[in-house]
């Protein structure tokens, strides 16, 4: 007792078979796919935390450096004595500033060389200023000496006058 329409229930039980398998395909094909994006996207969100904490790290230098420059700069505006030395640790400390803000990214790289620019400026300044206050010291010794020369020549002048006299008298 075979049934008639064997090969029709065949035929139909293999294309809801295939049509099933498609669909298991797809629905596991989604999962997966649903899984993974998320896997990739947290890869691709821990790099930039990552590199956003290497950026937080190196400005936290940067500004130490600047800082410690800042703090030399205004060390250096009060005791003119040893003015060489530390303006050559103000140079090594704005070239270290130099280095950190070379190797950031495109955007803070503008902000590190402008601020590296304006700290040689700074510096700049400051050497010009100590120099214009010393030329100004410089040239107060140089009005109270001639204020005492010419005071010795006005007395020298007196005893010249009086010399004369002296002479004309005898």
């Amino acid at each position: 007792m075979e049934p008639l329409n064997k090969d029709a229930r065949r035929k139909g039980f293999t294309s809801f078979l295939i049509l099933f398998l498609v669909t298991i395909a797809l629905v596991v094909a989604l999962v997966f796919f649903s899984v993974q994006v998320p896997f990739r996207d947290n890869e691709k969100l821990r790099k930039e935390v990552v590199k956003f904490d290497k950026e937080k790290m190196q400005a936290a230098r940067f500004s130490s450096s600047l800082k410690e420059a800042m703090d030399l700069n205004e060390k250096i505006n009060q005791s003119g004595d040893n003015s060489g030395i530390l303006d050559a640790e103000i140079t090594k400390k704005v070239n270290e500033m130099y280095t950190l803000g070379g190797a950031d990214s495109a955007e803070l790289k503008a902000l590190y060389g402008d601020v590296v620019t304006v700290m040689f400026q700074l510096q700049a300044a400051n050497a010009r200023l100590r120099n214009a206050s010393s030329t100004n010291q410089n040239l107060d010794a140089l009005k109270s000496e001639l204020n005492q020369w010419k005071m010795q020549a006005n007395l020298y002048q007196q005893q010249n006058d009086q010399l004369r006299i002296e002479l004309s008298r005898r």
